[in-house]
């Protein structure tokens, strides 16, 4: 038995269309439970046009009812997990327009992302100029399905301000079929900042080996 208001939505919709194709519902078992059911039904009338009868088929989809929300509730602890990450994080269509885009990539590009996802623009623009190429290559591996690790490149945040970043990037596929790339970012400034302190550390301990005023080692009389 569908449920009642199941039923009420089912019997409207006869009323106008008079057949109605793949309504789904809920409907309650004999055993008391609830299962979901594809209907295919049309409306039978007598000759004043009065409703007397409804007949069709139904199929239990329950199954795929039930796949479609772990499926979404899977979907749903990603996304979740990701907007949790500290790192920015994009998905891009084939054509490299973001579809997606984590808590992270809003804070570091601000409102020109969402522009970018509506607009249609391209996620090139997010790098410097001299390194379009680099991240056009790694997108285009990873649309081939390869996965791309460690690329360095330098991002130009909202606020103009230039990022030394890796880029990591791995293949989406949907039904068999390559849909995007998911691509993320890991700000390495930090590391970069230690590289810079240690140079001029070696090159200040350079200099001094290098100077005639440098003390002569110290020797021990034998």
């Amino acid at each position: 038995m569908l449920l009642a208001s199941d039923r009420l939505a089912l019997l409207e919709r006869l009323e106008t269309e008079g057949r109605v194709i793949g309504f789904e519902s809920e409907m309650w078992r004999k055993d008391g439970n609830i299962i979901w059911v594809s209907e295919n039904v049309s409306a039978v009338r007598d000759e004043t046009g009065v409703l007397k009868a409804i007949e069709g088929s139904m199929v239990d989809i329950t199954q795929q009812k039930r796949a479609v929300r772990e499926l979404k509730d899977s979907e749903l602890r990603y996304r979740e997990l990701v907007d949790f990450l500290p790192q920015p994080v994009f998905e891009l269509d084939p054509n490299g327009v973001p579809t997606y885009v984590n808590g992270a990539a809003l804070d570091w590009y601000g409102s020109g992302v969402e522009e970018m996802m509506v607009g249609g623009a391209i996620l090139l623009k997010l790098v410097v100029a001299e390194d379009e190429k680099l991240a056009a290559d790694a997108f285009a591996r990873a649309l081939g399905g390869e996965q791309v690790s460690g690329i360095e490149l330098t991002a130009i945040r909202g606020d103009g301000e230039r990022v030394p970043v890796l880029v990591f990037a791995s293949p989406m596929n949907r039904d068999g079929v390559p849909s995007g790339a998911r691509i993320l970012g890991v700000d390495i400034s930090s590391l970069k900042n230690v590289e810079k302190e240690l140079r001029k550390i070696e090159q200040t301990q350079a200099a001094v080996l290098r100077s005639p005023q440098a003390p002569s080692p110290r020797v021990r009389p034998g």
